[in-house]
């Protein structure tokens, strides 16, 4: 929830399994159970996330080049196989 000039870091952490390349392709997994999450980039561990004020469900999306420079100019970001799983709570 928010507007366009709010933010929240929920991790902040560089990975070298990022691959970078023009035609390269990334595998990108989010584990969230409650207040804990952990991401992993390409199968490699990369950071646990703070989740803990983002329990309300809500809309996810996938977002590339979100900053400016970070693209490819002439060039655009797919997504392929975008998934999201949801598990029951524990009774």
């Amino acid at each position: 929830t928010g507007d366009a000039d709010s933010s929240q870091i929920l991790a902040e952490r560089v990975s070298s399994s990022i691959n970078t390349t023009a035609s390269g392709s990334n595998h990108i997994r989010i584990i969230a159970l409650g207040a804990n999450g952990w991401l992993f980039v390409n199968g490699l561990y990369v950071s646990e996330l703070q989740l803990g004020g983002l329990l309300d469900p809500g809309t996810v999306s996938a977002i590339g080049s979100y900053f400016t420079g970070d693209g490819i100019a002439g060039q655009s970001t797919s997504f392929q196989l975008f998934t999201i799983w949801s598990i029951a709570a524990a009774p």
